[in-house]
């Protein structure tokens, strides 16, 4: 516990924006009604490293997660082995690129033709961030697919990319 506070304390002074997840308080940016499909166990929101394209990953198990971690960089610091998967969960992390922000519904769930779908929603942000989002959810006995809706310049209705289609676990 005092390693982890020391160490966000230092990414603190090194000027990395670091907020702990916080399991028990839900972001109060997530879809409510997107419990009721695919239920939001975790979460956490904020800012990533910087990314000139989206990405995402899924980790079933502690060396996943660990790789992942290593993966966000000084932000991977953020959490502890406690926020990684558990028996019968995942750990997704979704990386939106540098000048975008999380939309103030930024998470969608649906299911269409047997496939899960969580479509993460962005907008135009002038700010250099990288909109991050860490979700641990139930492992999936189908598959699951990952959309990023981006915003599209003159049009009102974002572009909608398919990032990655996970088999079921």
């Amino acid at each position: 516990m005092v390693q982890r506070a020391v160490l966000g304390f230092l990414l603190v002074l090194s000027g990395v924006a670091c907020t702990a997840p916080v399991p028990s308080r839900p972001d109060p940016t997530v879809d409510l009604a997107a419990n009721e499909l695919l239920p939001i166990l975790r979460q956490w929101c904020g800012d990533g490293p910087a990314t000139d394209t989206a990405w995402c990953a899924v980790a079933g198990h502690g060396d996943e997660w660990r790789a992942l971690q290593s993966r966000l960089g000084p932000a991977g610091a953020c959490f502890g082995q406690d926020f990684g998967p558990a028996a019968g969960t995942l750990v997704m992390v979704v990386a939106a690129p540098t000048g975008l922000h999380r939309a103030a519904t930024p998470v969608r769930v649906a299911t269409e033709e047997g496939v899960d779908v969580l479509t993460f929603t962005t907008v135009a942000d002038p700010a250099p961030r990288s909109p991050l989002w860490v979700l641990a959810v139930p492992a999936r006995p189908h598959q699951l697919a990952v959309v990023l809706a981006l915003p599209a310049a003159g049009f009102e209705v974002p572009i909608e990319a398919l990032l990655q289609v996970f088999a079921p676990r």
